[in-house]
C-alpha cells in the first residue's frame, strides 16, 4: 500500500503550502524593521517549522506562499531574501546555544569529577577509620553515591542535551536555502 502523503509532491519532494491574505502576514507586525530583516509571523513560524518536521529534511522540497494578489517583483526577492535571512538566523542561535550547552557540559564534568574524587577519597578515608560496620557501610555508600550523581548532569548534557539543538539546526539550515515560490490563488 503506497503511503499516503498530506503535501503536495513535486519532483518527489514535499511542498508545504500557505494561503496569505497579503504580504505583510507573513512578518511579525511588532517589527519595525524592513521586510529583509523581519521576523516571521510566529503562527507562520510555527506552522512551517512544524510542516518541515512532519515531512523531514530528506523529503522537504519548497515552500509555496499563496497570495489573494499579485505581488510585484521586488516584494517577491524581498521576501525570499527575508525568509531565508530569518532562518539563517534561527540556524546562528542555534548554533550558539549548542556552544553553550557543551561550555555548561564541560564545566558541570570538572565540578563532577572535582566532587566525585572528594567523594571517593572520604569513602576511602571512611572505610579505614570508622568501626561500627553499619554506620561504615552507610557512609561509605553514601558518599559514593552523591559522587556518582554529581556526574549525572555532564553525563545528561553529553549524551542527550545537545541531540535536539543539532537537529532543528539542521533544519533551519534547509529551510534557510529553501525554493520559495509565490503564486496567487485562483
Amino acid at each position: 500500500m503506497k503511503k499516503k502523503s498530506w503535501y503536495p509532491i513535486e519532483d518527489k519532494k514535499c511542498v508545504i503550502e500557505i494561503n496569505v491574505e497579503s504580504f505583510e502576514q507573513l512578518f511579525d507586525k511588532r517589527d519595525p524593521n524592513p521586510y529583509r530583516s523581519k521576523d516571521l509571523d510566529d503562527d507562520i513560524f510555527e506552522y512551517i517549522l512544524s510542516c518541515s518536521e512532519e515531512i523531514g529534511l530528506s523529503r522537504l522540497g519548497k515552500l509555496r506562499i499563496i497570495f489573494k494578489e499579485q505581488l510585484t517583483g521586488d516584494l517577491k526577492v524581498n521576501g525570499v531574501m527575508a525568509i531565508h535571512e530569518f532562518f539563517h538566523y534561527r540556524m546562528d542561535i542555534c548554533e550558539k546555544k549548542i556552544k553553550t550547552i557543551f561550555k555548561l557540559g564541560f564545566k558541570t564534568l570538572m565540578i563532577g569529577l572535582v566532587f566525585l574524587s572528594i567523594s571517593v577519597f572520604f569513602s576511602y578515608s571512611i572505610s579505614k577509620t570508622i568501626e561500627n560496620d553499619m554506620l561504615k557501610s552507610f557512609l561509605k555508600e553514601g558518599f559514593l553515591l552523591l559522587g556518582w550523581v554529581s556526574m549525572w548532569k555532564p553525563i545528561n548534557i553529553f549524551l542527550y542535551e545537545w541531540w535536539p539543538l543539532t537537529a532543528r539546526r539542521k533544519l533551519f539550515d534547509k529551510l534557510s536555502d529553501i525554493k520559495i515560490e509565490f503564486i496567487v490563488r485562483e
